[in-house]
């Protein structure tokens, strides 16, 4: 298994304005800064190497496999929440030439932690050779209108202690604590403990 990223969030899990204002900055001169102490807090958490191995805002992922799962098993999405499974390739294993599958042949089951992909039970079957699998994942679908304001509270939480112990220079043992205590909520609100 494979992932490779294709379209990166269209914005922060937490806003620079938020940060700015829990750090109690009211000027410019220090964003590109805070900016930084922010990617690397949200980085912390987000995405396949991140702690919570999920995808905090919209944010589409190619996952390669190089065969279909045997018969009757599924294949896991990782990256929760799922937004949408926007399509599956076939890759020929002598050319490499992909081949999109038919959206009939497959049910999405979406609500699952990991979601995952199933063959139609009124029909379909998994095709030999390597898969491909292009997904929408994010607590944020930016897609609605108007989009949400935020992700889970305890992770917005937890990326703002961050961003405060590295602006601060303080030491990150205390508030790694803290970080994983709020980081263990969503786990454990989940369903994921």
């Amino acid at each position: 298994m494979a992932l490779r990223p294709v379209t990166p969030p269209a914005r922060d899990a937490v806003s620079l304005a938020r940060v700015k204002e829990d750090l109690r900055v009211d000027s410019d001169e220090q964003d590109a800064l805070i900016e930084g102490y922010l990617l690397a807090a949200i980085a912390e958490v987000d995405g396949p190497n991140g702690r919570l191995g999920r995808a905090l805002i919209d944010q589409t992922w190619d996952l390669f496999l190089d065969a279909y799962p045997a018969k009757g098993a599924a294949i896991e999405i990782p990256l929760p929440p799922l937004i949408e499974v926007l399509g599956v390739w076939t890759r020929d294993e002598n050319t490499g030439a992909e081949t999109e599958v038919d959206a009939s042949t497959y049910v999405v089951e979406r609500f699952f932690e990991p979601a995952r992909i199933r063959t139609n039970p009124k029909g379909g079957s998994w095709a030999s050779g390597g898969v491909r699998v292009r997904f929408r994942a994010g607590y944020l679908d930016t897609s609605w209108s108007p989009p949400p304001d935020a992700v889970p509270e305890n992770v917005a939480a937890a990326i703002l202690l961050r961003v405060r112990q590295l602006h601060d220079g303080l030491d990150p043992a205390p508030f790694d604590k803290a970080i994983d205590a709020l980081l263990r909520g969503l786990v454990f609100h989940v369903g994921l403990a």
